[in-house]
C-alpha cells in the first residue's frame, strides 16, 4: 500500500513538471514574437466559436506585431466601422467590443443577460449601439423572429422590437437604418427564406418591411447577402439556392431597390459571382469572382482595378476616405509550426487605383473568426 502512495504522488509530481514545462514553452513561444516600433495600422481581432482563446493584435503596415492582448469575448464575427470608433460583435455569443483609435477597448453585452443569443449584425449609432439579436420561430405566425435593440454601454435600454428579417447587412444612414437580408416562413413545405429588405426610422419609431418572392421552379431560397447605399438607393446582392442540386448557390444579380419604397426598379446581371459591393464617394465597387471592378451607375459597365492574391476569398470589407480595406483571407490556412497564415488586408486607395497587402501572420489559437479595425493614420500617399 506503501509502494502504491509513493507511485502516485511521483506521477503526480510528473504530471504537475509537465504542465508547467508546457507552459513555459507556450509563454516562451508567445512572448518569442518581437513587437515592431512602427505605427499601429489596423487591429485584428481573432476568435474561435468554443472557448475565449480570443487575440487582439495590432500590426503594422507590414504585418508585424505592436500588440499582443488576450480577451475572453468568443466568435467575434460582425463589425462596423462607425467614424473614429470600431465596433464589433458575437454571433453567437452575447458578447461584444468598442474599440478606439489607440487600441483601448470596452467590452459589454445586450439587454440584461449574458447569456442571451448573440447577433445577426451590429453598428453604433453615436453613443447608442445598434444589434439584431438572433431569435427564435414563432410558431404561431410560423415566422422566424428576431430582436432589435437600441441600447447605451452602459445598457440603458431604448428600444426592443421583434422582427421578421434576419439581416446579413445593416447600417446607418441619418436616422434611418437601412437591413437586407431574408425573411423565413415554416408554415410552407419546404421551408421559405426569400431575400428581404427593411428600414427603420430611428426618429419617429417607423418600419416597413419587403418580403420578395422567387420562382420556386428554379429556386429553392433567396438572400441578400451583401448591399450597399448610393444615392436613393440599395444596391443588394441575391444569393439564389437552386432547386437543381448539382448546381452550386449563385449569386450573379444584384437588385436596385427604391430606399423610399423598397420596391425593385432594376436588376444587374454579372457571369460571375459577386462576392462584395461597396460605395465610395460618388462610385460603386464590385467584386466579381476574384477580381475588383467599378461599376458605372448609368450603363452597368465594369472596369478592372484590381485583382485579389491567388486561392483568397473576401471575408469582409470596411471604406474609410477614398479607401477600401478587404480582409482576403486564403481559403485554407497555411501552418508554419506555431504560425498560422490567415490571409492579408488589402488597403486599395480609389483615388490613384493603388493596392497595399498587409500579411496576418499570427500564432492566435483561434483563427475560425477575423474581424478588423483599419485606423485613420494608415494613409497611403
Amino acid at each position: 500500500m506503501q509502494g502504491n502512495n509513493i507511485m502516485a504522488q511521483i506521477i503526480k509530481k510528473l504530471f504537475v513538471l509537465t504542465l508547467i514545462v508546457v507552459a513555459i514553452f507556450s509563454f516562451a513561444a508567445c512572448s518569442s514574437r518581437n513587437l515592431s516600433a512602427n505605427p499601429t495600422a489596423y487591429y485584428i481581432i481573432y476568435s474561435g466559436t468554443n472557448n475565449g482563446n480570443s487575440r487582439i493584435e495590432g500590426v503594422d503596415i507590414d504585418g508585424n506585431p505592436t500588440i499582443l492582448k488576450d480577451i475572453s469575448a468568443t466568435n467575434i464575427s460582425k463589425s462596423m466601422l462607425a467614424g473614429e470608433q470600431f465596433i464589433a460583435g458575437g454571433h453567437r455569443a452575447n458578447n461584444h467590443l468598442i474599440m478606439q483609435q489607440d487600441g483601448s477597448f470596452e467590452e459589454f453585452y445586450l439587454l440584461d443577460n449574458p447569456q442571451y443569443s448573440g447577433v445577426w449584425n451590429i453598428a453604433l449609432n453615436g453613443e447608442n449601439i445598434v444589434a439584431v439579436m438572433n431569435g427564435n420561430i414563432d410558431y404561431e405566425k410560423n415566422v422566424y423572429l428576431n430582436l432589435l435593440v437600441i441600447q447605451d454601454i452602459n445598457k440603458n435600454l431604448y428600444l426592443e422590437k421583434q422582427i421578421e428579417i434576419t439581416p446579413n447587412t445593416l447600417f446607418i444612414d441619418g436616422d434611418t437604418l437601412y437591413l437586407s437580408g431574408c425573411f423565413w416562413r415554416y408554415d410552407i413545405d419546404p421551408v421559405y427564406c426569400g431575400a428581404s429588405v427593411a428600414k427603420y426610422n430611428i426618429i419617429t419609431g417607423e418600419w416597413q418591411e419587403k418580403h420578395f418572392q422567387y420562382n420556386a421552379n428554379q429556386v429553392t431560397a433567396t438572400d441578400y447577402i451583401y448591399s450597399t447605399k448610393y444615392g436613393k438607393y440599395l444596391y443588394a446582392v441575391v444569393n439564389e439556392s437552386l432547386t437543381d442540386k448539382n448546381l452550386s448557390t449563385r449569386q450573379t444579380k444584384v437588385d436596385i431597390i427604391d430606399c423610399d419604397t423598397l420596391d425593385i426598379v432594376d436588376t444587374i446581371h454579372f457571369n460571375k459571382n459577386v462576392n462584395g459591393i461597396c460605395c465610395v464617394g460618388e462610385n460603386i465597387y464590385v467584386v466579381l469572382a476574384d477580381k475588383l471592378y467599378k461599376l458605372d451607375t448609368t450603363t452597368h459597365a465594369v472596369e478592372e482595378v484590381y485583382s485579389f492574391p491567388q486561392d483568397t476569398s473576401i471575408a469582409s470589407v470596411h471604406t474609410k476616405d477614398e479607401h477600401i480595406y478587404f480582409n482576403s483571407r486564403y481559403i485554407t490556412v497555411r501552418k508554419d509550426k506555431q504560425m498560422r497564415n490567415v490571409g492579408y488586408i488589402i488597403d486599395f486607395n480609389t483615388a490613384d487605383k493603388s493596392a497595399r497587402q498587409t500579411p496576418l501572420i499570427t500564432d492566435a489559437k483561434n483563427t475560425e473568426s477575423i474581424v478588423f479595425f483599419p485606423l485613420s493614420k494608415n494613409d497611403l500617399k
